[in-house]
């Protein structure tokens, strides 16, 4: 990898407000369910109890046959903040429809995400509104991940997720989409905030479905800088699922395709 080609690094590349803001906006947590019974309850826990208060919770399940419904409706009978949405055939549609049903349905400023088997630290929200009330323009943050599960997984990605800390920085970084095409600087779902503007904006039509998110931060990243939090604020879950390690090496002759065509969408 050609570190000096991926991006511009700079203690503080963003341009921070003239007076630092205590602003208080609304933020969208949206949840894609399926099937995760096992682990949904710790993954709700996290977000009801954040440190921010301004918080809805959309969560969206897409047909699960476990008992996931169940449990989120309990959870919404306790916390007026949540909803649960299900799409109205009430089939099976995959993450991409089930994403942007929630982004659809998002009222708050910004848009973050956790995926039912993911948890985040109680600070998440806050953290990343001390960005938004301290630099101009923030459009995407994310953050540093610690990883738990499969120790196997773990040995494999770790070395992503460490590389990933020492390139970007807090202050905003621009990635060159020209080099490197391969690697994803956002590596979960479960780390991301984005502004709700640009985010409903976005095409939605991936070629790979599992590389949803992968294709709306290039359509992000061609634009915009990549605010971080240097702080493991999710706990990003390693077994045998649909992004699992195993599963991905599948994908891997899909790669060419697929960046072809987002090329083409961003125009580079």
């Amino acid at each position: 990898m050609q570190e000096g080609r991926i991006c511009y690094i700079s203690d503080d590349m963003g341009k921070k407000k003239a007076n630092k803001t205590d602003r208080h906006p609304l933020i969208s947590i949206i949840v894609t369910s399926y099937n995760y019974e096992r682990y949904i309850v710790q993954t709700l826990d996290s977000l009801v109890n954040q440190t921010y208060d301004n918080v809805e919770i959309i969560i969206v399940d897409d047909n699960s046959q476990d008992s996931s419904v169940e449990i989120i409706k309990k959870y919404t009978e306790d916390y007026p903040n949540i909803r649960l949405l299900t799409h109205s055939d009430g089939q099976n549609h995959g993450l991409p429809e089930s994403m942007l049903l929630g982004i659809k349905n998002a009222k708050g400023e910004y848009v973050a995400f956790c995926e039912s088997d993911d948890y985040l630290h109680s600070e998440y929200i806050q953290q990343k509104i001390h960005i938004i009330n301290t630099y101009e323009d923030v459009v995407i943050i994310s953050n540093a991940i610690k990883m738990f599960g499969d120790p196997e997984d773990i040995k494999a990605r770790e070395w992503v997720c460490s590389h990933i800390r020492k390139l970007l920085k807090q202050g905003g970084t621009p990635i060159d989409l020209r080099y490197n095409q391969e690697f994803n600087f956002i590596p979960t779902l479960s780390s991301i905030m984005i502004r709700t503007d640009v985010i409903k904006s976005l095409n939605y039509d991936t070629p790979v479905s599992a590389w949803i998110d992968f294709w709306i931060y290039r359509q992000i990243l061609i634009k915009y800088p990549l605010y971080f939090v240097d702080k493991e604020l999710t706990f990003w879950r390693q077994h045998n699922s649909y992004n699992g390690l195993s599963e991905s090496s599948k994908r891997v002759n899909q790669l060419e395709d697929f960046l072809k065509k987002s090329n083409i969408l961003i125009g580079i």
